[in-house]
């Protein structure tokens, strides 16, 4: 059974192929969907990805990639995560203060 599709192809350049889960190797285009679970062979070429969230991944010189919603997935921390306050920092400054790490 195929995969959910989670992706667009937005351009490929050069023999960049797909194996879908049940072994069936094509190549790709702009415009093809691309399921979790396929496998992208890029042979010297790249691809460019669209997810369905809009998130844009440019796979190049990656001989072969599994995909899936990970590859999509953003590590960047939120703009709350991101902010260092007197709350977060008091604690730490006063454990190095008292000899900790």
């Amino acid at each position: 059974m195929a995969g959910q599709v989670i992706a667009t192809v937005l351009n490929a350049t050069g023999n960049v192929m797909v194996r879908s889960a049940d072994g069936v190797l094509r190549a790709l285009k702009a415009g093809d969907e691309i399921r979790s679970g396929d496998v992208i062979v890029t042979n010297g070429g790249s691809v460019e990805l669209m997810s369905l969230n809009g998130d844009v991944q440019n796979l190049a010189q990656i001989p072969e990639i599994g995909v899936t919603e990970e590859l999509f997935a953003s590590t960047a921390p939120t703009q709350n995560e991101a902010v260092a306050t007197n709350q977060t920092l008091d604690p730490i400054l006063q454990a190095l203060a008292q000899g900790g790490d």
